[in-house]
């Protein structure tokens, strides 16, 4: 068995916990009762004749009731209709195969068709290495399913579990409109002790850690497992309201400023001024504290903002001094066109909005 796909390889035995809870019991977690399971029919074989991997099938099925790695439900979240996936990893670490790739591809397929979000719940140690590359091409055919719930329009939710590695994390689960971890989940392509032995060198510590994520901007937001349903309704409540275009008046041509030009400059100068909005529903940003990205409302209208927070100032000189915090780092460079992208795909958030800094000043 790889390295992989082994419950006892880099992906389970990592310096992190082991996995807690069954597919079904994260499904029972974050569904109304009542849920229904699909694609439980499709299983998967032995197309390369492994030695020894037939067997190991049969003992994962006995083992854990499932018939394969992943576990499919159409359910509800507090009365949002939702199709959920959840990864068993149980099921040689979570590995995902053939059937288990179809099993993903199907299920945003049938929720682009219904025109319902999708709700995945991941915890693998990448692609099941018993399939050769027949597993490997679940990793394109997962994402070419999900873009064509972009298509329709609805939004995908993705909370990665510990651990979440390999060709799952490198592929349909980090194409996410949100994109949430379990506290302390080992995240990333390749698990610490691959990254170990192929550097010789031994990682920083806190690598391949949900935190770790986070602050690199890779992930929106780190999630209790005991919030999860909770904050799951919150985004669904707003990304997967109906929502139709109306058509808005041309705005007047605003007066004639009554300030000078060095007063509006000023103004834009004042460090009280406003700059940026918070958002209940923050999108990846990291630490960096000088962008606010995220999901709000506007006149009843759901948008995406993308926000510059202000800049320090000297009260003397009345010019800039940047604050260290503040400059460009690669979790702030990705925060906006990634904003962009996920405000084209959901129906609400609708056109991203800036507001920098130091801009053309606005009398107040």
């Amino acid at each position: 068995m790889s390295s992989e796909s082994s419950p006892s390889s880099d992906a389970g035995a990592t310096r992190a916990r082991a996995p807690v809870g069954s597919a079904r019991e994260w499904l029972d977690l974050v569904l109304d009762s009542g849920r229904d399971e699909l694609f439980d029919a499709i299983v998967g074989g032995d197309p390369l004749d492994f030695p020894g991997y037939a067997g190991q099938l049969e003992a994962a099925r006995a083992r854990t009731g499932c018939s394969e790695a992943v576990v499919v439900s159409a359910g509800s979240v507090d009365g949002i209709r939702v199709i959920a996936l959840a990864f068993e990893f149980g099921f040689l670490g979570g590995s995902m195969g053939v059937a288990a790739g179809e099993r993903i591809a199907r299920a945003f397929e049938v929720a682009a068709h219904d025109r319902v979000p999708v709700v995945a719940l991941t915890a693998s140690g990448g692609a099941r290495m018993q399939e050769g590359m027949l597993a490997l091409a679940q990793m394109p055919a997962t994402l070419a399913a999900r873009a064509r719930l972009a298509e329709a329009r609805q939004p995908f939710v993705a909370y990665l579990r510990n651990p979440t590695t390999g060709g799952v994390f490198a592929s349909f689960a980090n194409s996410a409109d949100l994109l949430w971890a379990e506290p302390g989940a080992t995240i990333g392509f390749a698990g610490p002790r691959v990254a170990e032995t192929f550097t010789g060198a031994p990682l920083p510590s806190g690598s391949h850690t949900a935190e770790s994520a986070l602050g690199a901007g890779l992930i929106d937001r780190v999630v209790r497992p005991a919030e999860l349903k909770q904050m799951l309704h919150a985004a669904l409540a707003w990304l997967a309201a109906p929502h139709e275009a109306t058509a808005r008046a041309q705005p007047e041509q605003p007066a004639p400023a009554s300030q000078s030009a060095w007063e509006q400059v000023l103004v834009a100068r004042d460090p009280a001024r406003p700059a940026s909005i918070a958002s209940t529903l923050p999108l990846r940003a990291g630490h960096d504290g000088a962008v606010h990205a995220g999901i709000a409302r506007i006149a009843g209208t759901t948008v995406m903002l993308v926000g510059l927070s202000g800049t320090d100032y000297d009260a003397d000189r009345m010019a800039p001094t940047p604050a260290p915090r503040r400059r460009r780092t690669a979790s702030r460079a990705r925060s906006r066109p990634r904003s962009t992208r996920c405000a084209r795909r959901p129906s609400p958030p609708s056109p991203a909005s800036s507001a920098r800094a130091g801009a053309a000043a606005r009398s107040r």
